[in-house]
C-alpha cells in the first residue's frame, strides 16, 4: 500500500471545490440571495460525502482491489451519513412540537 501526498491531499480539494462550484450556481438559481437553512444543510452533508467517497477510492486504488470495490464503503458512508442527517431532522422537529 502506498499513498503519495497527491493521494490524501486530492479528496479534500475535490470535495471544495464540488462544494463552491454548487454554492455558486445555487446562489446564481436563487437570483443572488443568502442560502436558505435546508441548502446550507445540504451542502454540508455534500461536502462530507464527496470528502468520504474520495478517500474510499483513495484506499482502494492504494491497496490495488478491483475497481468496483470503491463501491460499498461508498455506499456504508452515504448511510451512515443519512443516519446522522436523520437524527438531526427528528430532533428539530421533536424540539420545534414541543
Amino acid at each position: 500500500m502506498r499513498l503519495e501526498l497527491f493521494d490524501i491531499l486530492l479528496p479534500p480539494l475535490l470535495a471544495i471545490v464540488v462544494s463552491l462550484l454548487g454554492w455558486g450556481s445555487t446562489r446564481a438559481i436563487n437570483g443572488g440571495r443568502p442560502l436558505n437553512p435546508t441548502q446550507r444543510i445540504m451542502f454540508f452533508f455534500g461536502f462530507w460525502f464527496v470528502l468520504g467517497m474520495g478517500y474510499s477510492m483513495t484506499v482502494v486504488g492504494a491497496l490495488r482491489w478491483p475497481h468496483w470495490a470503491w463501491i460499498p464503503p461508498t455506499v456504508v458512508w452515504a448511510l451512515l451519513l443519512s443516519s446522522f442527517a436523520w437524527r438531526r431532522y427528528r430532533r428539530q422537529r421533536e424540539s420545534g412540537s414541543a
